[in-house]
């Protein structure tokens, strides 16, 4: 959970108004030089404020990686929702929502030089949003292979065994840290032939 260091008193909408304004600068900063190299003073100064005032609503510097990496997945989890609710086979769901993962890392380190850098700063530094959104992806994969089986299209699999097995297969288009090892077009042509052997294990 984000710290924010005036959590206990009452914001009024101007101070809400300032905090959100934080937050779109040090998202415009991260964009073009990185998270890594973006620091408070640098988003202070767009901002328009002293250092002290964004640690009024910050305590550092990572809570703010957090809360937009977090505002990332959650755009990611709608598309997610929606994919896992539509018509269709339901391995064809489970494609869309890997593609969709794997095409916003790819989106993701278009715009952050760093991305390498700042997946393992993420995991030094224990920040949950991507572990988050991976146990929210598992959860409803976990479902969607519950639906299949119950139709039939699946062979009689333990569904949250399944899930997770799937994600471990592809984590080479699903971790930042792989991302950069190839091509795009060839990256995700590696991914759909992946898909394709992972349906013949799991389709009756």
């Amino acid at each position: 959970m984000l710290l924010v260091t005036m959590k206990d008193v009452p914001l009024t909408l101007a101070a809400l108004a300032t905090r959100e304004r934080i937050i779109e600068n040090a998202e415009t900063l991260f964009r073009k030089y990185g998270r890594l190299k973006t620091t408070i003073d640098d988003i202070a100064q767009l901002s328009g404020m002293s250092h002290a005032n964004v640690y009024k609503f910050f305590s550092s510097k990572d809570d703010l990686i957090e809360i937009i990496g977090e505002r990332s997945f959650a755009r990611l989890k709608s598309d997610v929702t929606k994919i896992g609710r539509s018509k269709g086979s339901t391995w064809h769901k489970i494609e869309l929502m890997i593609l969709k993962y794997h095409r916003m890392l790819r989106r993701e380190m278009e715009n952050e030089a760093h991305i390498l850098e700042l997946a393992i700063s993420v995991r030094e530094k224990g920040l949950r949003f991507v572990e988050n959104f991976d146990n929210f992806f598992v959860a409803n994969m976990t479902q969607i292979l519950e639906q299949g089986i119950a139709t039939n299209e699946f062979r009689p699999l333990d569904p949250a065994i399944t899930a997770q097995a799937i994600m471990d297969c592809v984590l080479f288009a699903t971790r930042a840290q792989f991302i950069g090892d190839l091509p795009a077009k060839e990256h995700e042509r590696r991914l759909i032939a992946q898909l394709s052997l992972l349906a013949h294990a799991v389709k009756q």
